[in-house]
């Protein structure tokens, strides 16, 4: 059944924000700005600490709903997907200087086992760390 609550549906789901004009005709407000910057500061810190989203958001001073509107408007992200773009970037970067195992890199980067840390890698750069490893020396050559 369809509902004629104020709000506009969006997915079945009715959007409050829509009813307002809210809905992408807003910069994003300092606020919002200085606790996403503090947030992924402080996730950078040790960007493999497993975080849930209330704890992180009361860590930062702000509660699970702000923090994830604030990512959604300030980077057009969730929290957890920007974590996982930094994890894959710090993982390219490793896989590049150092001579670390790819097992080592998955697990310095908050992943328990390689198999998983693999998936995510080839998700993200459309290969897999050992032959994106390869390619990397080879054109250093």
């Amino acid at each position: 059944m369809r509902s004629t609550y104020g709000g506009q549906f969006v997915s079945g789901i009715i959007d409050p924000a829509a009813e307002h004009g809210l809905r992408h005709s807003i910069e994003p407000t300092a606020q919002q700005v200085a606790l996403v910057q503090a947030t992924c500061a402080f996730m950078q810190k040790d960007i493999a600490i497993h975080r849930d989203l209330d704890g992180l958001a009361r860590l930062m001073g702000s509660n699970r709903n702000s923090l994830a509107r604030a990512f959604k408007h300030v980077l057009g992200k969730g929290v957890y997907a920007w974590l996982q773009e930094q994890r894959m970037i710090a993982a390219a970067r490793l896989l590049r200087t150092t001579a670390l195992s790819i097992q080592d890199i998955g697990f310095d980067l908050g992943y328990e086992d390689a198999a998983n840390f693999a998936t995510a890698f080839k998700l993200h750069h459309g290969m897999p760390p050992r032959s994106y490893r390869q390619i990397v020396r080879k054109s250093k050559i």
